[in-house]
């Protein structure tokens, strides 16, 4: 068993670095989602647009501040299918987030988030999760499987 234990520690450690390395360091090859947190790479939806500029210098488009769409402005990765909303306060990633989720979310039964805090009734595959930092919505296909997240800096009621 002990040599169970320490066949298993490079892993733990490396894995533990992994996770350090993307909350600090700048760049889009390690991203990480943290929905307990509601923050992408330790960036909150509340981040500008030169912050999050700053955190991953590989955005693909962007809108300014103030637009009549796109949710009034952000930054755009579609190589890397995630989507800052800075004008609205909000994270979202998509089916082919080129990233992970933690806990895993995209990819996993929606049932396996426990109750909604709402469902929005104009689309029934949204289901929105109240927490600390404001609200986690996803989206999921018509199996139950979960294909969108979204870390909201508001409460779900604001929604």
């Amino acid at each position: 068993m002990r040599h169970l234990a320490f066949a298993l520690l490079p892993l733990l450690v490396s894995s533990c670095v992994s996770f350090e390395n993307a909350m600090t360091t700048p760049g889009c090859d390690l991203l990480l989602l943290d929905i307990n947190r509601g923050t992408l790479n330790g960036i909150a939806p509340t981040a500008s647009m030169d912050e999050v500029k700053t955190q991953f210098p590989c955005s693909t488009g962007e809108t300014p501040e103030g637009s009549d769409f796109n949710y009034g402005g952000g930054l755009f990765f579609i190589n890397h299918d995630f989507y800052v909303y800075t004008h609205r306060d909000f994270i979202e990633v998509r089916e082919d987030f080129a990233g992970t989720t933690f806990p895993e979310t995209l990819g996993q039964p929606v049932a396996s988030l426990g109750d909604p805090y709402r469902v929005e009734s104009n689309r029934q595959a949204r289901r929105l999760f109240q927490r600390d930092y404001g609200c986690l919505r996803v989206q999921a296909d018509a199996s139950g499987i979960v294909t969108e997240v979204e870390v909201h800096a508001t409460s779900c009621d604001a929604l």
